[in-house]
């Protein structure tokens, strides 16, 4: 986890499928939802090597929760498969346009 004066960047890796737990993502960013210094929350997908469904559906829910508590909340690095999935849902255009 990279940290600056008013940002956090979140590395993610492996899979954001139904086969992971979902709670993982949460337990990453909870953390800096509380953080009042953080106002940007960058999440890394260079290291995701396959998405689901379900892994979107966790990254939407983690942008809902970084809104309602003011926070501003985006993806980054996202390639290949990743990048494909997110792009097809329309999700790629939502979270990389957040940041």
């Amino acid at each position: 986890m990279d940290r600056g004066p008013d940002y956090v960047v979140v590395r993610l890796s492996g899979d954001l499928s139904s086969e992971s737990p979902p709670a993982r993502v949460e337990r990453a960013l909870e953390d800096e939802y509380v953080n009042a210094g953080v106002r940007f929350i960058r999440i890394d997908l260079e290291d995701v090597e396959w998405i689901d469904l379900e892994g979107i559906g966790v990254l939407i829910e983690m942008f809902r929760r970084s809104e309602r508590r003011g926070k501003s909340m985006s993806v980054e690095h996202a390639h290949g498969s990743v990048r494909d999935k997110l792009r097809t849902t329309g999700v790629l255009r939502l979270l990389e346009r957040a940041s």
